[in-house]
């Protein structure tokens, strides 16, 4: 009997670095709910729609959240103190603080850094090989259009040491070791 010896990858993630990859899965989420201990109130209760985008190439994968919405948080008052009806909430200790409406429990958008979150989302389109003749187009056409497009990922450990697409590049930008 003959067996042919192949082995499996399971899970194996791009490391840190360039990679040119392909696009193999792109669709919309929203964020994962935060976990609350039994008895408390949530931080917020909003979640962030966001753009899931899965890429391979040869040496692993690795999954891409963009966030489609962006909320205010300390740094956006002087003082450090919230308005009237509004709190600072975050994560835990160490994240970042967003500015939280006590009355419906969810957080203020910030329309300057969603703004920023929307251009990191044309820098994918354009990566993916969209152009300026194809106009603007939302999110959908970018959804459906990007699946099977050659592009790259900037791979980076974040501050939890977990590995994470930082942005997405032009595949000619990639230098290719020899």
């Amino acid at each position: 009997m003959n067996i042919k010896i192949t082995p499996k990858v399971k899970n194996f993630f791009l490391g840190a670095g360039d990679h040119i990859v392909e696009i193999t899965e792109a669709g919309m989420t929203l964020s994962k709910e935060l976990k609350t201990p039994l008895g408390e109130v949530p931080k917020w209760n909003d979640l962030t729609p966001q753009l899931k985008v899965v890429v391979r190439n040869h040496s692993g994968m690795i999954t891409a959240w963009l966030n489609l919405k962006a909320f205010k948080n300390v740094k956006d008052f002087t003082d450090g103190v919230a308005p009237a009806g509004h709190a600072f909430r975050s994560f835990d200790e160490s994240s970042e603080k967003f500015l939280v409406n006590l009355a419906t429990n969810t957080r203020v958008e910030s329309i300057e850094r969603t703004a920023t979150l929307h251009e990191q989302v044309a820098n994918f389109a354009a990566c993916a090989g969209f152009t300026d003749e194809d106009g603007a187009l939302d999110l959908d056409e970018i959804i459906a259009g990007s699946v099977g497009m050659e592009t790259a990922v900037r791979v980076r450990e974040n501050k939890r040491g977990s590995l994470e697409v930082a942005n997405f590049m032009l595949p000619e930008r990639v230098k290719v070791a020899e």
